[in-house]
């Protein structure tokens, strides 16, 4: 059993120990018991104990200021309390300086920091972030946010990573395992060094992910793409922009749409124009056949009223050498063209060009102008003219009707009568002319006198015609 000795002099000290045999070394002190040593109820001087001491209430331990630090022992937890006037708690390891503080937990009102080392490693700050190689942690959002910031300041490496590891028990704990998220010289990497996928999803479901083996961004099920950008007029770039890649004359291809067809299967590219799927407005579709005796591709499929009537542009195929264009509607040649009539019986006898006064009848893309009976070319390129009149009755000599390109003779045409006669005989012509945009061109008729232009009325008996053929 053990024994107390109470020796009597002033230092006021209890002295405990134990017999050399096996036994219950304990001293227990039970709630409100209190062991003082001098009369300002503080503990001096060094106390030894071989064994266990348990306290029933609280450990109050104090250097004689005007605090005190409480270790506080509840029914689950151990708690620190400091009270000090500059409040400040530590757990650290020394080396022989008291002032170097070699391991440990240190913190104040403020931030509690992690030392190794000798070295700040991790820090708290009041309002809840985490700093780890750095005291002052920042984000990129300060009002209000709570984050991580992990910062590198070495120096014996130029980029100097930041890292967050992530490994297992599949991918083993060393380096160039497991996976990776860092900040390398200037840029952010998502890294897995296994030979497998980058998932990526929400709400509990993979939305996609990039395929290690197929090297390919994979949506899952409806996920989609999209590009929102400015819808401005006069937006340089288009929302998706797949240009060259500077190889010359090598193909780039652009867009591939491959996969599993099955017999009879179509893909297409759709413009819709809400989020239905019927909501289509143009489609270009493509349809499979695994052993074809004719092969479908559709060039666009147009839509009356949105959603109804499909009018299809296809190339169809029966062989590998001919392809037929079949288009379900008629085929409208939509470019310059015009008809037009003489409005009034004119009889011009002089060797003086006049102007023959027209009225349009069909004018494609308002190509002709009725008041100055010009046809003005809107496109470069190459165009066919037709123009006839008539040879007055009753006279002879000799007519011309000359067409003027910008005012210049271009084109002349005439018809002679070495005598008169009681018939009217047509004077007409066609040509080809290379027109530039804005160049006009203009129909004049003369005589030498003795012969009459007759300028007609009617469809019937005049016109002045054109189409554009090709060209730029």
């Amino acid at each position: 059993m053990a024994k107390i000795k109470l020796n009597g002099d002033t230092s006021g000290y209890i002295e405990i120990s134990a017999p050399a045999v096996s036994g219950n070394n304990t001293l227990e002190l039970g709630p409100g018991t209190k062991i003082l040593t001098n009369l300002d109820n503080t503990f001096t001087g060094v106390s030894t104990f071989s064994s266990d001491v348990y306290l029933g209430n609280d450990i109050y331990l104090t250097d004689g200021s005007s605090g005190y630090e409480k270790v506080e022992v509840g029914a689950n937890d151990i708690r620190v309390e400091s009270k000090h006037v500059h409040s400040e708690f530590g757990v650290w390891t020394r080396s022989s300086s008291l002032s170097d503080r070699r391991n440990g937990i240190d913190g104040d009102n403020n931030d509690l920091r992690l030392y190794s080392n000798s070295t700040e490693k991790v820090r708290i700050t009041s309002a809840g972030d985490v700093g780890i190689g750095t005291n002052a942690p920042t984000t990129g959002n300060p009002s209000g946010a709570k984050f991580i910031h992990i910062h590198n300041s070495a120096t014996n490496n130029s980029n100097s990573p930041a890292e967050i590891y992530f490994t297992n028990a599949n991918t083993g704990p060393s380096g160039g395992a497991g996976g990776m998220i860092t900040f390398y010289d200037t840029g952010f990497y998502f890294w897995n060094y296994a030979n497998d996928d980058l998932h990526f999803g929400t709400g509990g479901n993979e939305r996609f992910k990039f395929d290690h083996s197929a090297n390919t961004l994979d949506f899952v099920s409806t996920s989609k793409i999209r590009l929102k950008g400015a819808n401005s007029n006069g937006t340089l770039h288009a929302h998706l922009n797949i240009g060259s890649d500077g190889a010359g004359s090598t193909d780039t291809r652009a867009i591939d749409i491959w996969g599993n067809w099955s017999d009879q299967e179509s893909k297409s590219i759709t413009w819709n124009h809400g989020t239905g799927t019927s909501d289509m407005v143009c489609q270009q579709r493509v349809r499979y056949n695994s052993s074809p005796s004719t092969t479908v591709y559709e060039i666009g499929r147009l839509y009356n009223g949105q959603n109804t009537t499909a009018f299809p542009f296809q190339l169809q195929s029966s062989s590998t050498t001919t392809a037929d264009l079949t288009i379900d509607g008629n085929i409208l040649h939509k470019t310059a063209a015009f008809a037009a009539r003489s409005t009034t019986s004119n009889d011009i006898t002089s060797s003086t060009r006049s102007k023959i006064d027209y009225t349009v009848d069909y004018n494609y893309q308002g190509v002709f102008n009725n008041t100055n009976d010009r046809f003005t070319a809107q496109k470069s390129g190459l165009y066919f003219f037709y123009a006839r009149h008539w040879f007055g009755s009753n006279s002879s000599g000799t007519i011309y009707m000359d067409w003027l390109k910008n005012g210049s003779l271009v084109k002349e045409f005439r018809v002679t009568h070495p005598s008169s006669s009681g018939e009217y005989e047509t004077i007409q012509g066609s040509g080809m002319l290379y027109m530039s945009v804005n160049d006009y061109l203009e129909v004049y008729g003369r005589s030498d006198g003795n012969g009459v232009f007759h300028e007609s009325n009617g469809g019937a008996y005049s016109e002045f015609s054109g189409f554009y053929v090709s060209g730029s």
